[in-house]
């Protein structure tokens, strides 16, 4: 039997980064393009009607996969086609500023498809032209684990890389630099593996003739479509997936668009880290359960199953579309948490009561306050508001409008009743309240951005009409877009014509801490006593939200341990996986060394050390690699959680290191165990004779 460790030691050089080289134009293509698209303002129907065309090539390619094996090797069509992707990627990067860049680029995604589809033919054949069926075996779940890394990067840190470079530059120059830096790392995959890939005596150009091969293919498909029962198997294949293939060019589509256009105004950087990077995840985790369960269950019971599983999570696309959920709300929740103050209580008030005739007024919620001054000791109506803020030529899409009162700041502590202080100016007066005056307090973020000097005294347009900034907020954030520093407060009234959210809000203040309580039930008993019901209100104080974001956070916690737990047991899986090839291919090194006197245990330790070994370097790798995407990625991950440049940090400790060794070595020894116990158990004279 062929030694598996010589040549693996060859294949290990070439079979991660082509895998990689395999990934990257699919995604480029598929994903990269749509979401580059709609950034550059082409609409959602060209978008749609043209790259759904782009996958052809990949569905098409069997019908020139024989041809490839007649004209040339298929080292050389690796090499070439990675030479000719980067020429692709460069042509959409030199054509994007062009006015006439929808129709260029196209055509070279239209080159990127063929290349990309010719690539996997001559990919997949060397694979297994230059190895050995054991090795082929050993080296199936790394070329699977780099494809999906490919995955990772191209629709996660490199969305996230373009969208970083968006803040800075304009939209065509960003992408323009993204598809530069692709093009320049294929030319680099094509000279690194023009080097590394080896010649395998079997990687031949064929002999047969193109006519003999053409016959032939034409039987087979033509013998494919006489098979019994073929037109409900093509009907189960052409419909199995219909309702993911709905959503494949939509979803990023979706994520981009602005809240007025029905989307949900993620930022490109957050849907390479949403949609990209933790999605591409999921898809990994999914594909192991559904192995396992087809593996267990057998392929026609899990039929069903796996197609509910591929349609019913498609609702919550409907959901999205539906409530429409900003995907920085646990963020910024957490930070306007953080600025809440002890004493802080949040009325929502969500129906009319039985017959939808009873109703509770602002005046009433003023009534309640002066009613009971020892409890209670301010209330200010809250109304979210939805508009276009622009000051001169910039729009601010991203930025907060409320509507409250002038109770909403404090005299006697000089804050709001969120806990942000005033810088300079005023705050809203109860004249501009009562007399629906525009004028506004704005927060730090847009004192900074949307004006050059002093922004007191100068207007700024939100809907279309112009509000005198009389006040600026003291940053209490990280002063960035979308933060809780990007914010304009308007008198309430004004807020409600602008339209505002779904029911009424209040914020409350009790007369300290030890009073809220009381001060809950006081507004609970006087909104029952209207509504008849709880479940046309919600009366909430700080420290439930606390609580709340408490679980909220202890859940995502699970998650984590979750994914962790089952990303350990893959690799877990891997290295059992691996030192049962080597257990088998080194069965007559066992019988010698057990014939020469070796006992169980001797064998047993040394196949674990070796696990525990392999397990180890492993896990150094991962720590290094750890480290520096985490000095790498700082800025941008601080970029889509908001948090700013300075206010995130991503560096392990040494303690965190040191138990992420002890478990990578302790995974090695558990998983490892099962095969040295197997290689202990071997009869000598039966590990002899192996061949």
């Amino acid at each position: 039997m062929r030694n598996i460790t010589g040549s693996s030691r060859s294949a290990w050089s070439w079979i991660p980064t082509l895998y990689l080289a395999e990934g990257v134009p699919y995604v480029a293509v598929m994903t990269i393009a749509v979401i580059m698209y709609d950034r550059m303002g082409i609409s959602h129907t060209d978008i749609a009607f043209y790259t759904a065309w782009l996958y052809l090539p990949w569905v098409i390619k069997p019908l020139w996969s024989p041809f490839v094996d007649i004209l040339r090797t298929r080292r050389w069509w690796i090499v070439v086609m990675q030479f000719l992707l980067g020429a692709a990627m460069a042509g959409v990067a030199f054509t994007l500023p062009a006015p006439f860049f929808f129709r260029a680029t196209l055509a070279f995604f239209w080159l990127m498809a063929f290349s990309s589809a010719t690539h996997d033919i001559a990919a997949d054949g060397f694979y297994m032209l230059a190895l050995s069926t054991h090795e082929q075996s050993f080296f199936v779940g790394i070329r699977s684990t780099f494809y999906r890394i490919a995955m990772i990067a191209g629709q996660g840190l490199l969305v996230m890389v373009a969208g970083q470079l968006e803040i800075y530059t304009r939209v065509e120059v960003a992408w323009s630099l993204t598809f530069g830096a692709m093009a320049l790392l294929f030319v680099v995959f094509a000279v690194y593996h023009l080097r590394v890939l080896p010649h395998p005596q079997s990687d031949k150009v064929g002999t047969v003739a193109v006519a003999v091969i053409w016959r032939e293919f034409v039987e087979t498909f033509v013998s494919f479509f006489r098979k019994p029962g073929i037109g409900i198997a093509l009907l189960f294949l052409l419909t199995y997936r219909l309702a993911e293939a709905q959503l494949v060019k939509l979803a990023s589509l979706f994520l981009l668009d602005e809240g007025t256009d029905g989307g949900l105004a993620l930022t490109t950087a957050q849907v390479g880290f949403v949609y990209g990077t933790v999605g591409v995840i999921a898809l990994t985790v999914g594909g192991i359960v559904g192995g396992w369960a087809v593996s267990r269950y057998g392929l026609r019971r899990c039929l069903w199953p796996m197609a509910l599983a591929l349609t019913l999570p498609n609702l919550v696309y409907l959901y999205l579309s539906l409530v429409q959920p900003s995907c920085m709300i646990v963020v910024n929740v957490c930070v306007a948490v953080e600025q809440l103050g002890s004493n802080l209580i949040q009325v929502m008030v969500y129906g009319r009561g039985e017959g939808g005739t009873r109703d509770v007024s602002t005046e009433d919620m003023y009534a309640l306050v002066e009613k009971y001054p020892q409890y209670l000791s301010g209330v200010t109506p809250y109304v979210s508001a939805t508009a276009k803020v622009r000051q001169g030529t910039e729009d601010f899409d991203r930025t907060s409008i409320y509507g409250v009162s002038e109770a909403f700041y404090r005299a006697d502590t000089q804050k709001t009743m969120q806990g942000s202080s005033l810088e300079n100016g005023r705050f809203l007066r109860y004249i501009d309240v009562e007399r629906h005056q525009n004028v506004c307090v704005i927060g730090s973020y847009l004192a900074e951005n949307a004006f050059r000097t002093d922004p007191l005294g100068q207007t700024i347009s939100v809907s279309g009409v112009p509000y005198m900034v009389v006040g600026v907020l003291a940053e209490s954030g990280d002063s960035t877009e979308g933060s809780v520093d990007d914010v304009i407060y308007i008198p309430y009234a004004n807020a409600q014509r602008l339209g505002g959210g779904y029911g009424d809000m209040y914020l409350m203040t009790s007369t300290d801490r030890d009073t809220a309580s009381a001060a809950k039930g006081i507004i609970e008993n006087r909104l029952f006593k209207t509504y008849q019901s709880s479940d046309y209100y919600m009366v909430m104080t700080s420290a439930e939200m606390m609580d709340a974001m408490d679980s909220m956070l202890n859940t995502l916690m699970m998650i984590l341990i979750l994914i962790a737990a089952i990303s350990l047991l893959v690799g877990g899986i891997g290295i059992m996986n691996i030192m049962l090839v080597s257990v088998t291919e080194r069965t007559r090194e066992i019988g010698i060394r057990k014939s020469l006197g070796a006992k169980c245990r001797d064998i047993r330790s040394q196949f674990i050390i070796e696990a525990g070994t392999t397990s180890a370097i492993g896990g150094a790798i991962g720590i290094i690699l750890g480290i520096l995407m985490a000095n790498v990625l700082t800025n941008v991950i601080a970029l889509v959680l908001g948090t700013g440049n300075d206010g995130f940090v991503a560096m392990p400790t040494a303690g965190g290191i040191g138990v992420a060794s002890g478990v990578s070595v302790a995974v090695g020894i558990l998983f490892g165990y099962l095969p040295a116990s197997k290689a202990a158990k071997l009869n000598p004279i039966d590990a002899l004779r192996y061949d």
